[in-house]
């Protein structure tokens, strides 16, 4: 198995999901070039401005309302059971905009799925950065796990992020599958960050990570369904013991 590095160093901010390369660790895809948006071409001449919005900011505004009201009924009563009108009654904006931003309830979902993730990507990402000057990696990687499972604790975030995405088409599956690759990258470039050795993360390390992710995203699962029972302490502390696993092939 070579021992090349895997990974590039980690940007500050996600960058959309057409700039990725199988280097990158960034999370994929923003709302601002979600595939439903992109590509649309506003005229040239002067626009109207309304309320003190131009057209772009108010079309901007129209799209955080529609996001805003897709984690509300997604995250509330599910993908399958949400309508458009259900939708745009929540957003307060009628189906015209709807169609023309999203265009169908699945591209909705993906931008919505898209917001949270990064939003989540951000926090974690912000957490790791003092691994370049601590080797604590206990201390750092409990601060992390923290924030991960309190963000998880708005029980809308945690359906759309964990559940709402299954199924819905092999698009979608490889949208989930391209977060869980970025943030397995972020655990093995903050293990390598850490380690004393600098090992270099292998392929084989890549899907140890990645078997981690997994992990902890099924205990979110089940945390979300049970009902939030278990306090937090409980996932952290059971977490911690899949990382310290993972780390020893770095240090």
């Amino acid at each position: 198995m070579s021992s090349n590095t895997i990974m590039s160093p980690i940007p500050p901010t996600p960058r959309s999901s057409d700039q990725r390369t199988d280097n990158d660790t960034s999370a994929p895809n923003t709302v601002a070039n979600n595939s439903a948006t992109a590509g649309i071409c506003e005229p040239s001449a002067p626009r109207r401005r309304y309320a003190g919005l131009s057209q772009a900011q108010r079309r901007q505004q129209q799209q955080q309302q529609l996001i805003a009201a897709g984690i509300e009924l997604f995250g509330r009563h599910g993908f399958r059971h949400t309508t458009v009108r259900g939708l745009c009654r929540e957003a307060k904006l009628t189906d015209r905009y709807f169609y023309r931003e999203f265009g169908s309830l699945e591209r909705l979902l993906r931008a919505v799925y898209s917001d949270c993730m990064d939003r989540l990507y951000q926090q974690v990402y912000a957490s790791v950065q003092p691994a370049a000057a601590t080797t604590d990696a206990t201390l750092l990687f409990r601060r992390t796990l923290q924030q991960f499972f309190q963000y998880m604790r708005d029980e809308r975030i945690a359906r759309i992020c964990m559940i709402e995405l299954e199924g819905v088409s092999d698009s979608m599956d490889q949208h989930y599958h391209s977060y869980i690759r970025s943030f397995a990258k972020l655990v093995l470039h903050t293990a390598q960050r850490l380690s004393a050795h600098q090992q270099p993360p292998t392929e084989h390390d890549l899907y140890l990570a990645m078997g981690l992710v997994g992990a902890i995203r099924q205990m979110t699962t089940h945390w979300l369904q049970s009902g939030y029972n278990t306090p937090v302490e409980t996932l952290v502390d059971s977490a911690l013991l899949l990382f310290h696993s993972a780390l020893r092939r770095q240090s």
